[in-house]
Parts: C-alpha cells; structure tokens; sequence
C-alpha cells in the first residue's frame, strides 16, 4: 500500500460515521450509535460500542497525528480511545486506564513502549488530546500544551488491517 500525506481520516461525527478525510476509511458500527451536543458540533457516544474502520490510516507510515475530544462520565475504568493491532498485539493503542490517565502502547515486534502518562482525566469536563509520532519522537498534548516526549520505534508496518474507535482489536 502507498503511503499517503496530509488528512487521511477525520470523524467530525456530524449525524454519521463518514470519515471527510481524503480516504476510504469510513466507520461502521456492531451496534446503533447516538449522538449528543460535542465540543465542536455534534459528538458520537460510544459506551459499550465499538466503531471500525475497515483499514488502517496508520499503517506503512513513520509520522501521523491522532487528536479528539474526550468527556468522560465515569472514572475507573478503561477507557480505549482507538486500537490498530495485528492479532499478536504489534500496533497502536491510545487509551484512558484505570487511573484515569492517558496511555499510549507503541510496538512493532520486541522492541515495545507502554507509557503511561502523568496527565489524569476529569469526568464531566471535555479534554483535547493530540499524540503525534514525528518518525520516532512520540508526544502528546493535553488541550494544546505540550506534555512530554519520548523515542520510539517509528515503523508502524506492523499496525493491523483495520483500526476500532472506542474498543480494543481484539474484543
């Protein structure tokens, strides 16, 4: 596959699963889908459901950006925010844990990175969060700041088929 630049998947959640990027990566959904004043227009509400694209705007690239917004109700719970592995766990996983804070799990074969970081989500309060993988150097942002940074191996040729909003690949 070729690997492609610029907006690849955007999900604005207007009423729909379209992605209005410039490629076929629209969503489907294992169950039906509700949608509620967002931050910025209307906001998918995803609780036990799973949204999946059926390919992966990750895959045979070194740099990408994933951004949201996150209103969480509950704490305390895991939380995935999106999830592209192959079926032995290689991929992207950017999720809230159990503690409330972002994690984000990088790996390609051994060479693997399981970071949690030191931000903590609110519930009831809307948060803008940004990872990027600029080939190698992995960051985040936590409402336009800047947090922290750290190397990775930045191959993603190991990120799976297809990539789930809101579930992990392998529920």
């Amino acid at each position: 596959r070729e690997t492609k630049c610029g907006l690849i998947a955007w999900y604005p959640f207007n009423g729909d699963l379209r992605n209005n990027g410039d490629s076929n990566f629209d969503l489907t959904s294992k169950n039906s889908m509700s949608y509620v004043l967002g931050k910025l227009g209307k906001s998918a509400v995803i609780r036990s459901n799973s949204l999946q694209a059926n390919s992966s705007p990750f895959k045979n690239t070194t740099t990408y950006s994933v951004c949201g917004w996150i209103y969480l109700d509950s704490l305390g719970v895991t939380h995935t925010i999106i999830c592209s592995r192959t079926n032995i766990g290689y991929g992207l996983s950017i999720l809230i844990v159990t503690s409330n804070q972002l994690r984000i799990d990088a790996s390609i074969d051994a060479t693997s990175l399981q970071w949690t970081t030191d931000y903590s989500f609110k519930a009831g309060e809307w948060t803008h969060f940004a990872v990027v993988n600029d080939d190698g150097k992995l960051s985040y942002y936590i409402n336009g700041e800047f947090k922290q940074t750290k190397t990775v191996t930045s191959t993603t040729q190991h990120i799976g088929n297809y990539t789930t909003i809101g579930a992990s690949s392998e529920s």
